[in-house]
């Protein structure tokens, strides 16, 4: 069990390789609290899942600052605050879940350094400001999920043309305005599009004829 003599590597949750944490599996699990700063002693770590539990607080950025995570998932809990700007440090990062949280403010700059991330949900938070093109533009991304946040501005008209991997993208339930992009017509690889709930106008462009991969298409309410 945890906090026992016993080696960590033998606590629930915990798998380790060469006697270092490699994996923490504990979702669901009515943890609270808080992540502390020690956290990055875990040099080895390339996956945490602590979804669904009550754990509070900001996220410690020292989680950032893990070489080898791969895997973060962080989504429904109680945590507050920002999305730490030390996120472009996360390089090694495939996958990155705060879905569901209490996270407020605006993106972090420099999110094009996040080159290995293949899927984002920042769902269902109070995130807000204008989308940066450069987040689209990551060329291993295929899934994007913002829906139900406070995004506003227009849809990035350069980052729709560069977002060629992208398989699902759902922005609804924001308050983007404008018109749908042309440049929507680039996504090539979309197989779910979600534009629910927004403030856009105007037709629908042609060349969303040209999503040759798309399967569901989901613009008003």
């Amino acid at each position: 069990g945890w906090l026992t003599e016993s080696s960590a590597c033998n606590w629930y949750g915990l798998s380790c390789s060469g006697g270092q944490v490699v994996k923490l599996d504990l979702p669901d699990n009515s943890i609270a609290g808080t992540i502390p700063p020690e956290v990055i002693l875990l040099q080895q770590l390339n996956s945490a899942t602590l979804s669904g539990n009550d754990i509070s607080g900001r996220i410690p950025r020292e989680l950032f600052f893990l070489r080898r995570l791969n895997i973060l998932s962080l989504a429904n809990n109680l945590f507050s605050g920002s999305v730490p700007p030390f996120l472009q440090q996360a390089t090694h990062l495939r996958s990155l879940d705060l879905q569901a949280n209490y996270l407020d403010g605006t993106l972090p700059d420099r999110l094009d350094q996040l080159t290995n991330l293949e899927s984002l949900n920042l769902a269902d938070n109070a995130l807000q400001g204008k989308l940066p093109s450069d987040l689209m533009e990551l060329p291993k991304l295929t899934e994007l999920q913002l829906q139900s946040n406070r995004f506003d501005g227009q849809i990035p008209i350069s980052g729709l043309s560069e977002a060629t991997s992208l398989r699902l993208l759902n922005l609804s339930n924001n308050f983007f305005g404008g018109s749908i992009p042309t440049t929507v017509g680039m996504m090539t690889a979309l197989q779910t599009l979600v534009l629910q709930g927004l403030d856009i106008g105007g037709s629908l462009p042609n060349t969303l004829g040209d999503l040759d991969n798309l399967v569901e298409l989901k613009i008003t309410d």
